[in-house]
């Protein structure tokens, strides 16, 4: 912030309300403004992956895209793809497909936190974002053993239970194609959490 703005803001008294509800009247404290307009970047962006190349993949524009409310989330996907009636276990799950690509999600207590290991070893498998305190998902890209290329995401600790489990989504995506890679990013990048 420019020393002019910073003497402007620190003479009126200013109250920021982000999602978090922070709130505070600053006068003469131009410090604690630069502080305020911090928190509140973090806290707008932290249920999702800023729109951008991650892993080498640029996302696909999504204008025209219809948006699935899911509940804890939304999710937007190309017009193409058709929801798949599937059912789970001890989660709330969901399937979209289209000619050579499918999207799915697991949202509950054990969801998958992408972490390749001996049972699930992810060939190819390459970390494009690690979650961290700001809410962001851990997002990898690996070659399933099936065949074709995946993105995938997971928000880890979405919403703690009365029972004290935390609940958790992990949502992604297999295609047959390179070039489809960017619309995968593109489906994850749209996601919005809306529990916390």
């Amino acid at each position: 912030m420019w020393p002019v703005q910073e003497l402007l803001l620190a003479k009126v008294g200013i109250t920021f309300t982000t999602r978090l509800h922070i709130q505070m009247t600053i006068i003469d404290r131009p410090l604690r403004i630069t502080a305020i307009l911090t928190l509140a970047g973090l806290a707008s962006c932290a249920s999702n992956p800023p729109p951008g190349p991650l892993c080498g993949v640029t996302p696909s524009p999504t204008s025209g895209w219809p948006t699935y409310d899911e509940g804890a989330f939304t999710v937007s996907l190309p017009p193409e793809y058709e929801r798949v009636q599937t059912q789970g276990i001890d989660s709330q799950v969901g399937r979209w497909e289209a000619a050579g690509k499918e999207v799915t999600y697991d949202y509950g207590f054990y969801s998958n936190p992408l972490e390749q290991n001996e049972v699930t070893p992810m060939p190819g498998f390459m970390l494009c974002q690690d979650s961290g305190d700001s809410g962001a998902p851990r997002i990898i890209q690996h070659r399933p053993a099936e065949g074709g290329y995946a993105i995938s995401a997971h928000w880890p600790d979405l919403h703690e239970t009365e029972s004290g489990m935390t609940e958790s989504l992990t949502l992604g995506g297999v295609v047959q194609q390179a070039e489809d890679l960017g619309e995968l990013l593109a489906i994850i990048q749209s996601v919005q959490i809306r529990v916390r």
